[in-house]
């Protein structure tokens, strides 16, 4: 288990700032204000309620940190009267709390360099201590943990690599991870189709903006991925991009949007920073040019020699990506994770 929030192989930006990092932690077993309040007592800041579900705790060390129930039914909109708000407000506190029983509450704390993640994870021990439930509390709880990772720069030298390193060792991400079925069988976190990763392999060269987001979009039309690439995507070309997905809620940032982890807010033997050093890991795959090409030559072989896609023949993947990371010092192991 890692209790320091290791270094990226890039931590700067190109404008020399520490990358900063946002996390979204979804949870159950604590109602949004008791949570809000329980936030409030150990932080510090200003509690303000936007909506019955919907709180924010302002002025902590770090910034703002929101609390809410993650449903866009219960989410504050713009009103024409005051009694039609009064309406509104008294729908959404109703809504809200019949929602509540499969409905995860999100806590979205604000973007901090990675170097201030521990103040992060204690948000998670708070929120343990607490009584906050995850994933694994339940078989209906799909609950994720979200990392916002800021990007190097907006350039596809840096973005297409990421990706790539991504989706050819997301089977073993996975693995790591230990994804909860309930997780697996919804279509929040959805891999990355096998047409999608077998074009990547066969592209090293890096494409130019309008095949990087074409190809995406052809293959993702969804941001249901475990890496949603579609804040990065609509910062390059957020009308062409909105147009393709139909999703007006969508919201431009220079993030990877990494979603893949569980919600393990209520495991003892669970920090923030192993979540993170499993991404890390991506990117220092990415960063290896040499290792980043033999999993795309063996991704390829893997799809030769199969008369089935790989996805049904999962294991073995798993097992050709894990001898190619710990013949580079990558392994599961040190991730203290053990080998299948």
């Amino acid at each position: 288990m890692h209790q320091d929030f290791v270094a990226p192989p890039m931590p700067r930006t190109k404008k020399g700032e520490i990358r900063k990092v946002g996390v979204e932690i979804e949870f159950s077993g604590l109602d949004v204000q008791v949570a809000a309040e329980c936030l409030a007592q150990h932080l510090g800041g200003r509690i303000r309620k936007i909506a019955p579900h919907h709180f924010i705790i302002e002025d902590t060390p770090f910034g703002a940190v929101q609390l809410e129930l993650d449903t866009r039914l219960v989410k504050p909109t713009e009103t024409d009267s005051p009694a039609w708000q009064r309406f509104d407000w008294q729908m959404k506190q109703v809504l809200g709390d019949a929602a509540s029983v499969l409905v995860p509450v999100e806590m979205i704390a604000p973007p901090v360099p990675y170097t201030d993640l521990h103040h992060i994870a204690r948000i998670s021990d708070i929120l343990r201590l607490a009584g906050a439930t995850g994933t694994g509390h339940s078989v209906i709880y799909a609950f994720g943990t979200h990392l916002n990772v800021e990007v190097v720069s907006l350039s596809i030298e840096h973005l297409y690599p990421t990706l790539r390193a991504y989706a050819l060792i997301e089977d073993w991400l996975r693995q790591v991870h230990q994804i909860d079925t309930s997780r697996r069988i919804t279509t929040f976190i959805d891999p990355f189709p096998q047409a999608y990763r077998t074009w990547l392999a066969n592209h090293p060269a890096t494409p130019d903006t309008a095949e990087f987001i074409s190809s995406y979009l052809a293959h993702n039309p969804t941001r249901n991925r475990g890496l949603d690439m579609t804040p990065i995507l609509l910062s390059l070309d957020q009308a062409n991009v909105l147009a393709a997905l139909g999703d007006g809620k969508a919201n431009a940032r220079p993030t990877f949007h990494y979603r893949l982890p569980n919600s393990n807010v209520d495991r003892l033997d669970w920090t923030l920073a192993d979540d993170w050093a499993t991404w890390v890991r991506v990117e220092e795959v990415a960063a290896d040019t040499d290792l980043l090409e033999t999993l795309a030559k063996a991704w390829l072989a893997e799809v030769a020699a199969s008369k089935l896609p790989v996805g049904l023949l999962w294991s073995n993947w798993l097992d050709t990506i894990e001898k190619i990371l710990a013949s580079r010092g990558m392994g599961m192991r040190t991730l203290g994770v053990a080998p299948p």
